[in-house]
């Protein structure tokens, strides 16, 4: 009967050390968003404004003049990821700053 308890308590604990090793790994992917590494934050459209010298209605202009500009859209709801669009950005002869 101990023997039972002891197995059953092994296992409560292995179970417990790899359902830990995954959470830890999922929240830093040493690859992230389509195989890119590094930062993979991503930002709604309306926040670039915070970090670039541009309005609100500039930035939309800037993404129906490119339509090519590095961005994602889910539900109808515009995101950039501010590595890539920045490198992007210095790339295009629109921004300089």
């Amino acid at each position: 009967m101990e023997l039972d308890f002891f197995w059953i308590g092994a296992g409560l604990t292995a179970m417990g050390y790899f359902i830990g090793s995954g959470l830890k790994t999922s929240r830093s992917p040493k690859m992230g968003f389509l195989g890119m590494s590094g930062d993979q934050t991503l930002m709604k459209t309306e926040d670039l404004a915070i970090f670039l010298p541009m309005s609100k209605e500039e930035i939309e202009e800037l993404f129906v003049q490119y339509p090519s500009a590095p961005r994602i859209v889910v539900n109808g709801t515009t995101y950039v990821n501010w590595e890539v669009f920045s490198d992007w950005l210095s790339k295009t002869d629109t921004y300089r700053p």
